[in-house]
């Protein structure tokens, strides 16, 4: 229990998208619908406490707005966790753990002797190899997740700028979908791999039993028997493979959008959608002649998705 992933907490749950929110906020301004757009600012607000949501929206008299939501980056990579029992589990020594069952020295794998009958009824001794339990989660792989871009600005050709505020990471949310789904999946992971390997473990032992366990004698016997011990070291290893966790997930969707946007006088406007890693640009999109209609707001969509 100790070793299972992190409890989900409320904070985990999904409930709302300030991109969604975004989006909304500025459909419902561009038809006209204030009280729908107050209900979405408010939204935003709550979502995301940061973005600077009274100071986005709002139109001039007699003027306009150009708005930039800018995605960047590509959302990072659930992983396979693995963790093997004893090795991830158990520290130090030899250990036993019941009659019969051990520990090998170097604490990566499990020993077990079982007394059985063979196939006279006389009780033998039978060697079950080596073997381990495989426990398999998804988790979230922080060695993908990167992007081109920290920080977007907008660079207009009077060079005027303004900065982009960060809407929404998208990495978080696949975090906190892990976090809610790796808990219980590590149980699940736990029960299947204990059942299947000791399922193995016995369907596979009665054969060596019923050639007499160790003693068995004879060259003929002697092989049959070393025959089922290599098939029962097969099978027992054939459970793990068959143990996965599930990473299933898009891979091309952005890491993060970041938006905003200036108060301009009707008109038509060239400008540059700039991204910055740090103080470095690492990329630019090229917007020509897009036209700002008096009292309404238009949306620029730019991306950098590598």
């Amino acid at each position: 229990q100790k070793k299972s992933p992190r409890s989900a907490d409320s904070t985990d749950i999904f409930r709302d998208s300030a991109l969604a929110e975004y989006v909304s906020v500025f459909l419902n301004i561009l038809n006209g619908h204030e009280d729908e757009a107050a209900v979405s600012s408010r939204a935003l607000a709550r979502i995301n406490p940061s973005f600077p949501v009274s100071g986005e929206f709002g139109i001039p008299p007699d003027g306009s707005r150009i708005d930039v939501v800018a995605f960047s980056g590509l959302i990072g990579r659930r992983k396979e966790q693995v963790m093997y029992f004893p090795r991830d589990y158990i520290y130090g020594g030899v250990l036993g753990l019941a009659t019969g069952i051990s520990f090998t020295p170097d604490g990566q794998w499990l020993r077990m002797v079982m007394r059985l009958n063979d196939a006279n009824g006389r009780p033998v001794t039978v060697d079950v190899p080596a073997f381990r339990f495989k426990f398999a989660f998804p988790a979230f792989d922080a060695r993908t997740s990167s992007g081109p871009a920290d920080s977007v600005k907008i660079v207009f050709d009077d060079g005027t700028e303004q900065k982009l505020s960060l809407l929404e990471n998208f990495d978080v949310a696949a975090e906190s979908d892990i976090a809610v789904k790796a808990e219980r999946a590590y149980a699940r992971s736990v029960s299947r791999s204990l059942v299947k390997k000791m399922s193995a473990v016995t369907a596979g032992t009665a054969p060596l039993a019923m050639l007499g366990g160790r003693q068995s004698k004879g060259i003929g016997q002697q092989l049959l028997y070393q025959l089922s011990y290599a098939a029962l070291v097969a099978s027992i290893e054939a459970v793990d493979l068959t143990e996965t966790a599930d990473v299933r997930q898009c891979s091309y969707l952005p890491k993060r959008a970041d938006a905003g946007g200036v108060s301009v006088s009707p008109g038509t406007y060239s400008f540059t959608v700039q991204y910055y890693k740090g103080t470095r640009m690492t990329g630019q999109q090229r917007f020509e002649n897009v036209r700002a209609e008096p009292g309404k707001a238009v949306l620029v969509e730019s991306l950098c998705i590598r």
